[in-house]
């Protein structure tokens, strides 16, 4: 860690050592997860860094955040997704409905047939 003062203005944590991907270069996922790894260990670096200088880093247990949106935006929100949920279900139901005119005269015709025959 360069300073103190230096280190926390920017919260800057370069990794220790560099990639090193043997495996085959085509596989995206072995490569994400190595990038995940190398993630993981900035993090555990920099919590290492801030413990170090005692600054809080967690959120208290009593902290509340105010929303970002207000709770009557949130109903209307609900609102339409609910009226969406409701509409495709009035859908669903006339599709199913027209199938099973569309069978039921099909069946009617086949029965009118064979009592003719």
């Amino acid at each position: 860690m360069k300073s103190n003062g230096a280190w926390i203005k920017t919260v800057a944590v370069t990794a220790s050592k560099g990639l090193i991907f043997d495996q085959d270069i085509d596989n995206d996922f072995e490569r994400e997860a190595l990038f995940y790894k190398q993630a993981q260990d900035g993090a555990r670096q920099a919590i290492a860094n801030l413990k170090q200088l005692n600054i809080p880093f967690a959120r208290p247990a009593d902290y509340f955040a105010e929303m970002v949106k207000s709770d009557s935006h949130m109903h209307r929100v609900r609102n339409v997704l609910l009226n969406k949920q409701k509409e495709k279900g009035r859908r669903d139901t006339v599709r199913r409905l027209r199938t099973e005119k569309k069978f039921a005269t099909k069946v009617q015709k086949e029965t009118e047939s064979q009592q003719r025959e």
